[in-house]
């Protein structure tokens, strides 16, 4: 039985819900976003692990054969709602037993408000789906909504910044300005880590095929390893334990990567796990390539930036193409963005630049952001360390402001550097335990009385 001031926060992603209570630093639960799963979970068992990232076979996708449809339909796919009655059973499972708390007849929520976090983007019919779900069938007596990226932010203590957040389908560049995502300029691609998970899985399967290369070795059987152990979730716990990304923008010569440290001396390759044990007892050892380039060429392939800054450089700010393309980069999706909002606003958005979600945890993603920013800048004619915001108007430069990615790469900040795969949660945890909470959330006896619009009308 949960405290009548108890509220419910639910964070949707791709990949995994998280779930917990406000007020707390991390989520009780996270689990598949995977209808089907929750059957594996037998009635009277423990929850597996409060703090647990899905490594099940669980991502189906009709472009991706080999992916195992074991476990049933994913209804969230690249940040956008497929299927609510599948979500619905997702989220029953996560009320039922994620919260280490029974209901105690008062419905699933046992009488708790809920607040919801939104991907960037997303459709107004899917927040309505949401709220009669938890209104009509969880029993809730009130619902607030509110965007990842600002919730991300407030979870870094900023209420000014462009949020960068990657998860598992979708990564999205949010400039954000006193609490509130600035929509017209928010832009998002679909890539996430789901996408360097089938990449890493594509080049084990070519090394196994071609009996070694491409920097991985296999190693301890004597027996050939056979391509089907690389599942998607086999691979994805290779991925967890031994993925990085270059943490410069050139890839360091054959002497640094013997030293294993980059030019700032904050990520050193070497220290990271180069190996991982098969069941079967065959080691896969990945070379310093293997590890990186995976995430390295889809978050920021080589010609990307170039091309991008070129094309900038060659139109003029009235006619510069600002839709958003994964092939660019996101050093792109970041400028492009920033470059969407006026230019008093951008000084706060270059100097508080936040990284968020889980496709950001992998070692060298800040370094190397903060790297293909200045490097970008550099291209179009800034000071390495600085931005001179203008606007497409093409109005006079206002003064230059430093180029700060947080974390810092080279101070990073206590707390939110481990928080930040669950930014989204930690920052929907902290705005519901504050007294505004009531003001943005949405009653059930104004749901009876209004009917769905009361869902657009409030919300953070």
């Amino acid at each position: 039985m949960t405290d009548s001031s108890a509220i419910i926060v639910v964070d949707t992603g791709s990949s995994c819900v998280k779930i917990g209570y406000a007020g707390e630093d991390l989520p009780r639960s996270v689990y598949p976003c995977v209808e089907g799963w929750t059957a594996h979970v037998h009635e009277g068992a423990a929850f597996p692990s409060r703090i647990r990232k899905p490594a099940l076979p669980h991502f189906v996708d009709a472009g991706c054969p080999e992916r195992e449809r074991t476990y049933g339909k994913q209804p969230v796919e690249r940040g956008v709602v497929t299927d609510f009655e599948a979500l619905g059973k997702v989220w029953e499972f996560g009320l039922d037993l994620g919260l280490d708390s029974p209901p105690a007849g008062n419905g699933l929520c046992d009488g708790c408000p809920v607040m919801l976090t939104e991907a960037a983007l997303a459709d107004p019919a899917s927040r309505e789906e949401a709220a009669q779900f938890f209104f009509e069938t969880a029993g809730a007596p009130a619902v607030a909504f509110g965007g990842s990226g600002p919730l991300a932010l407030f979870a870094s203590g900023r209420t000014r910044g462009l949020v960068l957040e990657s998860g598992g389908g979708v990564t999205s560049a949010v400039p954000v300005f006193e609490g509130l995502g600035l929509k017209h300029a928010t832009l998002k691609i679909d890539l996430g880590g789901q996408d360097v998970t089938q990449a890493m899985m594509a080049s084990l399967k070519s090394a196994v095929s071609e009996g070694g290369g491409g920097g991985v070795s296999f190693q301890g059987v004597d027996t050939p390893v056979n391509p089907k152990t690389f599942t998607f979730a086999q691979t994805q716990l290779i991925k967890d334990r031994c993925a990085t990304i270059w943490p410069t923008v050139q890839p360091p010569t054959d002497s640094d990567a013997k030293a294993g440290a980059d030019q700032r001396g904050q990520v050193k390759l070497c220290e990271i796990n180069s190996s991982y044990e098969l069941p079967d007892g065959t080691f896969v050892v990945l070379d310093q390539s293997a590890r990186a380039t995976p995430a390295d060429d889809l978050y920021f392939p080589a010609q990307g930036r170039k091309a991008y800054a070129q094309g900038v450089q060659k139109s003029s700010p009235e006619s510069l193409p600002l839709a958003a393309a994964a092939s660019e980069g996101l050093a792109a999706l970041v400028h492009k963005a920033a470059l969407m909002c006026d230019a008093e606003l951008q000084q706060d958005l270059w100097g508080n630049v936040v990284c968020a979600g889980g496709g950001t945890l992998l070692p060298g993603f800040a370094n190397r952001l903060d790297a293909e920013l200045k490097a970008l800048l550099g291209d179009l004619g800034a000071f390495p360390s600085t931005y001179a915001a203008t606007s497409r108007s093409g109005a006079a430069p206002l003064v230059k402001v430093p180029v700060k990615v947080v974390p810092d790469p080279l101070a990073p900040e206590r707390g939110f550097n481990s928080q930040r795969g669950s930014a989204a949660w930690v920052g929907a945890s902290l705005f519901a335990s504050l007294d505004t909470f009531g003001a943005v959330a949405a009653t059930k006896v104004e749901w009876e009385e209004h009917g769905p619009v009361i869902v657009h009308k409030k919300g953070f």
